[in-house]
């Protein structure tokens, strides 16, 4: 029988994720509209991998402490779910703006290929064309649907012969050394272009992984350590989160040295900001997180995340209005095609996920997961 070391617990939707996800994808469309401030949307990009390899690690490790296994059919069934709809209706949307004539770039069968498929990113790492416009944010989806595709596998086979949560962390912390240091070669010693390491799953992966440590050895959700003090957690929260705005603002971090371990320290710096977040909803920084309009946004992300850039660049080319009129007009034509899928797609098929669900309580967060 496989060593459980704490008892599954009875969870519903953890706290401050959703109004993290708003932040996010806030800071990604404001990068790509080229708004004042010139912030760094990959900090946006960093945040949601993290994200993802803590809530989905977590899942997985409440359904294997709840029935001693983890159904790999339902897993992948549930992603496809909740993953494939939307991005196929991104990937329409794009064709049709450009068969519209709203977007401009040159598609190919390639390109089309590259987003259906899961990897776009390396696509993007050849420097081949043919992505309809705006849709080059699936390189990040690619990345998360690798981490999908394998990580299952390795958590059953952690969970058999590594019982300990502690080893578990541990086999995961080298592969992310290994990761920083493959990482560091390709930049500081091969000289590659930066762009190499900012799209291969293999130099980002340590993103997501360090949110699954986060979820086996730290999980604020099962009380696996005792956390400072409010107080203490929070002083080290807010200077997390100035360190971790500075990779979204300052021009200091874009060098090749930057490259090869900032997006490690990004990692670090998200445990104690997660761990506030998540065991202190009621603070003013979680109850803006939490406030329902900010959380809803959250809810919406992913659609958001994926069709914000082609209605960026479709009312940029078509209108000629002023910049700030373009934006907002993006913004609210981005928001309502989220509402809209949102209601239409989203919602019928997290029912449909629930049912087909081992994990009981643990679906309430499934209903809003990326």
């Amino acid at each position: 029988m496989p060593h459980r070391e704490t008892p599954a617990p009875r969870i519903g939707l953890i706290p401050s994720l959703d109004g993290l996800r708003a932040a996010s994808v806030a800071i990604v469309f404001w990068a790509h509209a080229e708004m004042p401030g010139g912030v760094r949307g990959g900090t946006g990009v960093t945040v949601f991998f993290f994200l993802s390899g803590y809530l989905i690690t977590t899942l997985m490790r409440v359904e294997y402490d709840r029935h001693e296994r983890l159904s790999l059919r339902d897993f992948y069934l549930r992603r496809v779910l909740r993953i494939f709809p939307p991005m196929y209706l991104a990937i329409c949307l794009g064709l049709i703006l450009t068969a519209l004539g709203t977007l401009t770039a040159p598609v190919s069968a390639g390109g089309v290929a590259a987003s259906a498929f899961f990897y776009a990113n390396y696509w993007k790492i050849a420097e081949l064309e043919g992505i309809p416009e705006g849709l080059g944010v699936l390189w990040s989806l690619a990345v998360e649907e690798h981490y999908y595709l394998l990580f299952p596998l390795l958590y059953v086979a952690m969970r058999r012969f590594l019982p300990r949560r502690g080893h578990q962390a541990l086999f995961l912390a080298l592969i992310c050394v290994a990761v920083l240091v493959w990482r560091s070669w390709l930049l500081l010693h091969d000289g590659v272009n930066p762009v190499r390491v900012y799209y291969g799953t293999d130099t980002r992966i340590d993103g997501i992984l360090l949110g699954a440590i986060f979820a086996i050895v730290l999980n604020p959700v099962y009380g696996d350590v005792r956390l400072p003090r409010r107080g203490v957690l929070g002083a080290l929260a807010g200077a997390s989160t100035l360190a971790f705005m500075a990779f979204a603002f300052s021009r200091i971090v874009a060098t090749d040295e930057a490259y090869s371990w900032g997006y490690t320290v990004q990692g670090l710096l998200l445990i104690p900001i997660f761990a506030y977040l998540i065991t202190a909803p009621t603070s003013w920084a979680g109850r803006v997180l939490n406030w329902k309009p900010v959380a809803f946004l959250g809810v919406l992300s992913y659609v958001m995340y994926l069709v914000h850039a082609p209605f960026l660049y479709a009312v940029q080319h078509v209108l000629g209005l002023p910049h700030v009129v373009e934006v907002a007009l993006a913004a609210v034509a981005t928001f309502l095609f989220a509402w809209g899928v949102n209601l239409a797609v989203e919602r019928p098929l997290a029912t449909l996920r629930k049912k087909i669900s081992h994990a009981g309580e643990s679906t309430t967060m499934m209903a809003a997961s990326r």
